[in-house]
């Protein structure tokens, strides 16, 4: 959608049509994802840029930065610390009071214009996603999503490049912008259940220099930004690994203050996470770099035998998709990975028997 400002001293917003309102009850603790742009980043203005209104109540929220003059996505957590209540400098919004306007949702209102003056603005790939209890990215097949913010270029999904194939990465652009990767909406919404746990990824940069050092991860919801310090860089031309507490620890400090972060503060940022942001680079100058394998705790494929569809019990469900990755109906890259249930390479007949008695167990 296009839009053209007429400079007219009003804000213009965009407004959703009847298919993404009505009962949304089930995005709850899922995202609102949008792209957004304009056509010139000068005289900017700030007023509130999200309005969600139902259930006899309106909701409002703020994006973390204005769009480029290229294509931003954005993802906005649908869940509480995202959200105020009633006006934008209202109160946060509970779990009961997002619930009650998704519930019957009667509009939403995406902010068209950034510029005092005249514009013209654009939005693409709105979509309302739904909570995923566990989510990861193996990029096995594509980027999954993913973007970047900073000074990129190429921005890619790799089927070569990866740990083992399959990662998502960029080239920088070399404008002394510091480039990150940009966590997907399934990754956001409510994560208070991974507090204790850890955020797992991989890093490759084809460049390192020790000048580099800092901060490697930053998490923000419920109006707080948390900046992790990794103890170590990447190695340069290698995978590197990193297990990030979820935890309070001497790496972890408040973006606004530096201070030390409190359970209470990091419980709150997991409860309303609303961007995930990693570090990419760590090199002046050119440099390339991926990212590979991101995850909560043990999230991931085949992370409970027999649960192939991943919903936390073994039923008839995956039975059936067990059933029709055999006969080759069911083609799902994941799904083929789990369907091996006695450990031998292959899927046939011998993975039945141990379907059933994970199914008699449960």
């Amino acid at each position: 959608m296009r839009h053209v400002d007429q400079s007219d001293g009003e804000t213009s917003f965009w407004s959703a049509p009847a298919p993404f309102l009505g009962d949304k009850s089930v995005a709850l603790g899922g995202a609102l994802r949008f792209d957004l742009r304009q056509n010139s980043t000068s005289s900017q203005y700030n007023t509130e840029d999200l309005i969600l209104s139902g259930g006899g109540l309106l909701l409002y929220s703020d994006l973390f930065s204005h769009p480029g003059t290229t294509w931003t996505r954005f993802y906005v957590a649908l869940a509480p610390g995202t959200w105020r209540l009633g006006a934008p400098a209202g109160p946060f919004a509970s779990s009961a009071e997002i619930l009650q306007v998704l519930s019957n949702l009667d509009a939403i209102y995406i902010r068209a214009e950034y510029r005092s003056g005249a514009d013209t603005d654009g939005l693409d790939n709105v979509r309302i996603t739904e909570a995923d209890p566990c989510p990861y990215s193996y990029f096995d097949a594509s980027s999954e999503n993913w973007t970047t913010v900073g000074d990129t270029t190429n921005v890619m999904w790799s089927d070569t490049m990866g740990n083992p194939p399959g990662s998502f990465g960029a080239v920088d652009l070399v404008q002394g912008i510091l480039w990150e990767y940009v966590a997907p909406g399934k990754f956001l919404g409510d994560r208070s259940a991974f507090f204790g746990s850890t955020l797992s990824f991989d890093l490759y940069t084809n460049r390192v220099d020790a000048e580099h050092a800092g901060q490697i991860v930053s998490m923000r919801g419920s109006g707080l930004t948390l900046q992790y310090e990794a103890p170590m860089l990447p190695v340069e031309d290698q995978w590197t690994r990193y297990d990030i507490p979820l935890e309070p620890s001497e790496f972890w400090t408040r973006g606004d203050t530096g201070d030390p972060v409190t359970p209470q503060e990091f419980n709150a940022v997991l409860s309303g996470l609303s961007r995930i942001s990693i570090r990419g680079e760590y090199w002046s100058g050119d440099d390339t770099g991926f990212i590979d394998n991101v995850h909560f705790g043990d999230c991931g494929p085949c992370i409970r035998p027999g649960d192939l569809d991943r919903s936390n019990t073994i039923d008839a469900a995956d039975l059936m998709i067990l059933a029709a990755v055999l006969v080759e109906n069911d083609t799902d890259a994941e799904h083929i990975e789990c369907a091996d249930l006695n450990n031998d390479n292959v899927i046939d007949g011998l993975d039945i028997a141990p379907m059933v008695s994970l199914l008699l167990c449960e």
